[in-house]
């Protein structure tokens, strides 16, 4: 007979399209089926990748939790699910923490498992304490880069004996170059010549598309062929709809709003552009790369473990919309560099960057765990 399989819980706030919510979802699905059984627990709404999942085999449920004040009934309610479901790991991602640590303790489970996607530019200070006590309740922390590990340790006091760094995952057979799709240039109106720069995020303050819609401005005065592509929506869409317009820019910026074709959008594009102040592992920019793309990127956060400078991509710094202009041009004016940039990206992505390596991994964190507790005996 074979051996009960090892049941692994994921919390989350939710599973709308965004990357952390992409990589809780590809780790679902990649995790070995022949050891574990995994599931998702969401507590805001389900979202766009629960049908997805569910779908896949993968189940996803969904505990609510209150919309204002703090929901002490949550740990109750999460530990009694997850001593009944006989979780054996749970898992739990950033803005699920506090609960889910506290759940943990109470239902006695053997594993708790964390995995930081990313921190505030500001960080509040009830989250600083929350996170300075669940991460002495939880066996393994996770940064999903080496920067993001030393910012955990120095200024959130994370304990280092507790961490590790794992690198967020792509999935190689859905993001794979290929050529310009022929119904998206009709649907946007653009010839095959015309150079596209593009960027997957959501519109927020990290993301800082107002410099980027200043770096094409200038890129606009120097090569004229060229278009700007923004695939995502947020709370600042107004702010920069109304920017594209002080600029001049409406001829040559589209907003697409969120899409379920990115791997369609990505091959659009020529070059990917993210100019945030803050990262920690970008699947964004790990897609694009996966699909071919070379990427000018920020070096903040784990952008540079992910962009090889002037190999696979160009670093630019923050908030200098001159040099970030000039290493844009850079690529457009040099056919041959995109190209070497371009294979080298799909290289890099394939080799440190899968899906698969990602989760075998976190199985590795998972068995290591659960031999030193003795719960697999």
């Amino acid at each position: 007979m074979a051996s009960k399989k090892i049941k692994v819980l994921h919390t989350v706030l939710n599973l709308g399209f965004a990357g952390l919510e992409r990589v809780v979802t590809e780790l679902s699905m990649a995790t070995d089926k022949d050891i574990y059984d995994v599931e998702v627990c969401c507590f805001q709404r389900k979202g766009y990748f629960a049908d997805i999942l569910e779908k896949s085999g993968v189940t996803v449920s969904l505990i609510p939790r209150k919309e204002s004040g703090t929901d002490w009934s949550l740990p109750r309610k999460l530990a009694k699910f997850a001593k009944d479901k006989e979780v054996q790991v749970l898992h739990c991602h950033t803005g699920t923490f506090w609960f889910s640590a506290l759940a943990g303790k109470l239902g006695r489970i053997p594993a708790l498992i964390y995995t930081e996607h990313g921190r505030f530019l500001v960080e509040p200070f009830v989250r600083l304490a929350e996170d300075f006590v669940s991460a002495r309740l939880a066996d393994k922390s996770i940064a999903v880069s080496a920067e993001l590990e030393s910012y955990m340790v120095e200024k959130v006091k994370f304990p280092a004996k507790k961490m590790a760094v794992i690198l967020n995952g792509v999935n190689t057979m859905t993001f794979l170059p290929g050529p310009k799709p022929e119904n998206l240039l009709q649907e946007f109106k653009l010839s095959p010549k015309t150079k596209i720069l593009g960027c997957v995020a959501s519109f927020n303050t990290v993301k800082d598309h107002a410099t980027m819609l200043d770096v094409f401005k200038i890129i606009k005065e120097e090569y004229d062929d060229i278009a700007l592509l923004l695939v995502g929506d947020g709370m600042l869409r107004d702010k920069i709809e109304a920017k594209i317009e002080s600029l001049g820019l409406g001829d040559s910026v589209i907003m697409t709003g969120k899409r379920k074709d990115v791997q369609d959008l990505l091959r659009l594009m020529d070059v990917f552009l993210l100019f945030s102040l803050s990262e920690g592992t970008s699947m964004s920019i790990a897609e694009a790369m996966a699909s071919g793309l070379p990427a000018v990127v920020t070096n903040v956060g784990g952008n540079p473990s992910l962009v090889d400078n002037d190999v696979n991509g160009i670093l630019v710094e923050t908030k200098q919309p001159r040099n970030m202009a000039k290493a844009v041009l850079s690529l457009i004016l040099d056919e041959k560099r995109m190209a070497e940039f371009s294979s080298a990206a799909v290289e890099k992505v394939k080799r440190a960057y899968s899906v698969d390596v990602m989760a075998r991994q976190y199985s590795d964190v998972y068995m290591e765990i659960l031999n030193k507790k003795g719960a697999l005996s």
